[in-house]
């Protein structure tokens, strides 16, 4: 299993044995991508981008290699939806007609949702709105440079699903920041409860970022769930976690005070997720076919 993931400015390729729901790392392979190429993870110049990723795809031997793309955008939208429990058909009606409601033309958007197993009563989806766009120039780019894209996901949804696969059962934050976007998901006692992703500019550091965004979801909780506070803080980061940890002193100190043990997961993590799967008959937006 290859997997690829996209940021402003840079990619990483990881190689890996998927067992049942685990993803065992064999190696990595970090490549910087040039200046301007993406901005909020949208390709800019597709010509230029699918060249980058011809020379990529050339150097790392990954041509005609089935690969599954991680790339992020603030113009994704994530929705949760209850719903009563319904049929398949009457799901996806139901579901179109809560978004258009909350969002308005949605037209141009591709739809998809997965259901979440954690429904107390009736059904409870996580909808996620795509411009349609994105995933298609993706897709059009990386054929170009020789790649057999499978599926596309997005930092909030791998956050989600790793979430969803240790089973805590705590009411924990999980943090991931890249080159821009710096993504939180909250658990309420094992419970996927929300989801934030931030883009920050070049005068605000990955490290603060993650700090205000921790900070907010504690509080969120502590006031939306008085009488359960976040228990556990999973920091991701891209790599040098030993130097991102000294960094962030702060924001862990502030933590630590609050009785919430942290913990950091990057390069070499255990931590497992697995892409999100289509559990509808929608044209999936996450997936480049």
């Amino acid at each position: 299993m290859i997997l690829l993931h996209i940021m402003q400015r840079h990619a990483v390729v990881v190689w890996g044995k998927a067992k049942k729901h685990k993803l065992e790392v064999q190696r990595t392979h970090s490549c910087a991508i040039p200046e301007g190429l993406l901005i909020n993870g949208f390709i800019q110049d597709e010509e230029a981008f699918a060249q980058w990723a011809k020379t990529m795809v050339s150097e790392l031997g990954l041509k005609g290699k089935s690969v599954t793309v991680i790339a992020d955008s603030t113009a994704v939208i994530y929705r949760q939806i209850e719903t009563p429990k319904l049929k398949a058909k009457a799901l996806e009606k139901n579901l179109y007609f809560n978004l258009a409601r909350q969002m308005g033309n949605i037209t141009e958007n591709t739809v998809d949702y997965a259901i979440l197993p954690q429904a107390e009563n009736g059904s409870e989806s996580l909808t996620v709105v795509v411009p349609q766009s994105y995933g298609d120039t993706y897709s059009k780019a990386l054929k170009a440079a020789g790649l057999k894209p499978q599926r596309m996901i997005t930092s909030t949804l791998a956050l989600i699903q790793a979430g969803m696969r240790l089973q805590e059962e705590k009411t924990a934050i999980y943090s991931w920041c890249s080159d821009e976007v710096c993504t939180s998901v909250l658990f309420n006692n094992g419970r996927f409860m929300f989801s934030n992703v931030f883009r920050f500019d070049r005068n605000q550091t990955p490290l603060t970022v993650m700090n205000e965004r921790i900070s907010q979801l504690v509080q969120f909780q502590r006031i939306k769930n008085p009488d359960s506070p976040v228990e556990l803080v999973r920091i991701g980061t891209t790599e040098n976690a030993e130097a991102i940890a000294r960094e962030l002193t702060q924001v862990l100190r502030l933590l630590a005070k609050q009785g919430i043990p942290y913990k950091i997961f990057g390069k070499g993590s255990n931590l497992s997720g697995r892409a999100f799967r289509c559990k509808s008959s929608l044209r999936c937006g996450l997936s480049a076919a």
